[in-house]
């Protein structure tokens, strides 16, 4: 998509898409942007490390120990 990251718009497409049933599979993505579905994958997780990083760092300021920011974390990123 024109002026869209390939990050972005896997993640956009994959992980934003709503439900189980409305996400289109990692091939079907791959081939509207023109990409292999390893870089569809390898884009997944690089969306996900930066999404993390962010919210680790907003969340950080908000808590005064690690042991809180990892509590608060657990509630956005369950295990």
């Amino acid at each position: 998509v024109e002026g869209r990251s390939p990050v972005f718009e896997a993640f956009r497409r994959y992980d934003l898409a709503g439900s189980a049933d409305q996400r289109p599979t990692q091939a079907a993505i791959a081939e509207e942007l023109g990409v292999s579905q390893g870089e569809v994958e390898n884009c997944l997780a690089l969306a996900r490390r930066r999404l993390y990083q962010c919210v680790t760092e907003v969340v950080g300021e908000s808590v005064d120990s690690p042991e809180a920011l990892k509590e608060e974390l657990e509630g956005f990123f369950p295990s």
